[in-house]
């Protein structure tokens, strides 16, 4: 039993560990183009360098602010996106926690946790908290609807409702190989990680935003977003190849890469409004999604 706690133990900060360091090559890698493309007004980014970029991170994890409490109720809400992660299979084909309905309890988590965070923050500080954390709630909420279609759409087009079975189909080709009409899917997934997450393509008022200091809430939309990239790229990229055990680090390549070129594309080419993005959801990606959902039945393809 104690080696059983132990091993759970260790997996899960694995797991943690594993977002953490996508999380912050995805910064990296992000604040080092953007600086080099010039995309921030008035600042050139000529002097930038990756280890620059790594010793401004550091500081500011180190002038983090806010009492143990608020750290460790953080922590507390984080937990549920790592479990998420823990559904996938990160290092291999088979997944950390199996569950015959992990793809229906991955979306699950990822709708509700945002809510549950809003509703515990505004429990224990009394009903007070920060406006965007009410944005966060209902943007999962308002995505849900989307998020479900694709996921009907997802399992219609492959036959698969688990993530280890999704897993099984792309020993030998990507799903986006061997189904090209799940590329609308993958964009489509992107596109609801985006909308949930408030960043880039999905603009959101500064009026929202936190004047005064900074603490580990900021990175709560960042975390809910590479969560997204993860499954995305289990999902249609093949995952973690069986490859010499390198295959962690081949998905944690890939992860950094889909969420780098999604932010920066998002970035240059769109920025909608509020409610532009609900319009864009609503009458743009749902339809899109139940047509393709007709499509995939119409002409099953992979379905087995």
């Amino acid at each position: 039993m104690i080696i059983d706690f132990i091993q759970g133990a260790s997996e899960f900060l694995g797991t943690v560990a594993f977002v953490l360091v996508i999380m912050e090559l995805s910064f990296l890698a992000e604040e080092f183009f953007k600086t080099r493309f010039e995309i921030r007004r008035g600042f050139s980014g000529t002097g930038t360098s990756i280890l620059e970029i790594l010793k401004r991170h550091l500081l500011k994890i180190l002038r983090i602010e806010g009492i143990w409490k608020d750290h460790v109720a953080f922590g507390l809400r984080a937990v549920p996106f790592f479990i998420a992660v823990g559904l996938l299979p990160i290092w291999s084909y088979r997944p950390g926690i199996e569950n015959a309905y992990s793809f229906w309890i991955f979306g699950g988590i990822m709708v509700s946790t945002p809510l549950l965070s809003m509703i515990c923050q505004w429990s224990s500080n009394k009903g007070a908290g920060w406006p965007f954390n009410l944005i966060s709630a209902e943007r999962a909420l308002g995505g849900a609807t989307a998020l479900f279609i694709l996921q009907i759409t997802l399992v219609a087009l492959t036959g698969e409702d688990t993530f280890e079975g999704f897993s099984h189909i792309q020993q030998h080709a990507w799903l986006i190989v061997q189904a090209p009409l799940s590329i609308l899917l993958l964009i489509g997934f992107v596109t609801v990680a985006f909308f949930a997450s408030f960043q880039t393509v999905f603009s959101k008022s500064h009026r929202f935003d936190k004047k005064d200091g900074w603490g580990f809430d900021d990175f709560f939309p960042s975390l809910n977003r590479v969560v997204w990239i993860i499954f995305v790229a289990n999902i249609f990229l093949g995952g973690a190849p069986d490859f010499f055990g390198v295959g962690g680090f081949v998905l944690i390549l890939k992860c950094v890469i889909v969420n780098v070129v999604a932010g920066i594309f998002s970035q240059i080419y769109f920025s909608f409004r509020e409610d532009q993005a609900e319009n864009f959801i609503l009458w743009s990606l749902t339809p899109a999604t139940i047509g393709t959902l007709i499509f995939s039945l119409i002409l099953p393809g992979h379905r087995t």
